[in-house]
């Protein structure tokens, strides 16, 4: 799956990243907030294998899983006590929002950084 990786680590790295994108008991309430969910955590697990595969330096691919996986837990905190049911328009813009907003970020900063290269 990931070649760079040992398997101890590969099986750490997957753990925390169902832990971080997994629903809570608050959020599992009705069956429509699992698409929210889900959508989340396919957009946090592209995102992670694109980083994985980025050629840049290993500090800053940390950097930037690290940025995916904090994303993941704000856009928990800031909707672990809305109720799900009345505000779903909201919980779901913000659950596919902020790993959106980070995956961006995570493009343009790499992009920037690229072509500062270049022009070095």
């Amino acid at each position: 799956m990931f070649p760079i990786m040992k398997t101890k680590y590969k099986t750490i790295f997957l753990t925390a990243l169902f832990i971080f994108n997994a629903p809570s008991n608050a959020h599992a309430h009705g069956e429509d907030i699992l698409v929210a969910v889900g959508i989340q955590l396919l957009l946090s697990i592209g995102g992670l294998i694109y980083i994985l595969f980025m050629k840049t330096a290993i500090y800053k691919k940390v950097i930037y899983s690290s940025l995916l996986i904090v994303s993941g837990i704000i856009a928990w905190l800031i909707t672990a006590d809305i109720p799900y049911n009345k505000n779903k328009a909201l919980i779901n813009a913000i659950f596919w929002g902020c790993p959106a907003l980070s995956l961006g970020f995570i493009l343009m900063a790499n992009k920037f950084i690229n072509k500062t290269k270049g022009k070095t």
